[in-house]
């Protein structure tokens, strides 16, 4: 069972899953966005460009569609760029990873 602290993303509640998918539709930033977990064969992340990320919280991960940099470790402060990485809030800083 795996209990996954949404931070408003998929909605309000904490959810708790076992195998298998959970799906929900919500709106970000006026676009509707269809959020999908499937805990069976992998987690898949909507990506989204940086400042589209929410306040952030320690442990949280991103897809990040226009980073400027791409080098593990190294701090993401700013969108625009062409990179798409996986982020990681520490936190202090989204970092690549």
């Amino acid at each position: 069972m795996a209990r996954i602290i949404t931070k408003g993303l998929i909605g309000a509640e904490d959810l708790s899953l076992g195998t298998g998918t959970f799906t929900r539709a919500t709106s970000v930033g006026g676009t509707q966005v269809l959020h999908q977990i499937n805990l069976s064969t992998f987690a898949q992340l909507v990506p989204v460009n940086f400042a589209s990320l929410p306040a952030p919280a320690e442990g949280m991960l991103a897809a990040v569609t226009d980073s400027t940099v791409n080098t593990f470790g190294t701090a993401i402060t700013v969108g625009g760029g062409t990179y798409n990485v996986l982020a990681f809030y520490n936190g202090a800083n989204w970092v690549v990873v």
